[in-house]
């Protein structure tokens, strides 16, 4: 299986990806990293072909570090978000023609499309459980205030992603969210510090945190350490 990881976002969302790019490459499939010019480095390394696709967070922060406070999309205007979401759309179906499978990473919410134009399925990878919105259990502010920035993104960004889609005879969606996490969202982060809330709207998977492992060993007092007695965590 070939299968293209694209990613928008910051070395934290590149990184745990190129991370399951290895398990994949070990198990003898194909990986394309589609991410910011600046992760080519990260992903050679990992033996993991690269595509440079999307702006760069690392040149947005030495720009104007203010803007990027917060995250990568922390103060993106409607008219920057519908460009990366267009480009997506628009660019991505040539890049990864080839491929069997898009999982998605950051900020990627025209990859779902871009997917649907291509006729294969798409998958969304996320590392903090709060993108899967609240649950019954959350207090009615949080509900509230999750659900009104949810209509709101719908009344910015949906007519313009559907009248995208229908330029390649794609139906409509009705909703960004539902269509940005696609079905059973892969949740890479451990139960043991972040567990997702039971009752949230989505199906997912919970896998834990996806790590490169390390190349280089532990220093001899630390392994002593962790060898004596009884574990310390």
């Amino acid at each position: 299986m070939k299968i293209a990881c694209v990613i928008l976002g910051t070395r934290g969302d590149v990184q745990p990806m190129v991370a399951l790019s290895t398990g994949f490459i070990k198990n003898g499939h194909n990986v394309i990293i589609c991410a910011p010019p600046e992760n080519e480095e990260l992903a050679i390394q990992n033996n993991c072909q690269f595509i440079a696709f999307g702006p760069s967070p690392q040149k947005a922060v030495k720009e104007d570090g203010h803007k990027m406070k917060g995250g990568v999309t922390a103060k993106i205007s409607p008219s920057e978000m519908k460009k990366l979401i267009g480009d997506q759309i628009k660019l991505l179906p040539g890049l990864i023609s080839d491929v069997d499978l898009v999982l998605g990473a950051g900020v990627v919410i025209g990859a779902h499309t871009a997917a649907d134009v291509l006729k294969i399925p798409y998958r969304l990878v996320i590392f903090y459980p709060m993108l899967l919105g609240t649950s019954n259990n959350d207090p009615v502010l949080n509900r509230m205030i999750f659900g009104f920035g949810r209509t709101m993104f719908n009344l910015l960004m949906k007519g313009f992603i559907n009248k995208k889609r229908l330029e390649f005879d794609l139906p409509p969606i009705k909703d960004i969210w539902e269509h940005w996490m696609g079905e059973n969202v892969i949740v890479a982060c451990d139960k043991e510090i972040n567990e997702v809330n039971k009752g949230v709207a989505f199906t997912y998977t919970q896998t834990g945190y996806m790590q490169i492992p390390s190349k280089d060993s532990l220093p001899d007092n630390v392994e002593a350490f962790l060898n004596a007695g009884k574990t310390p965590v």
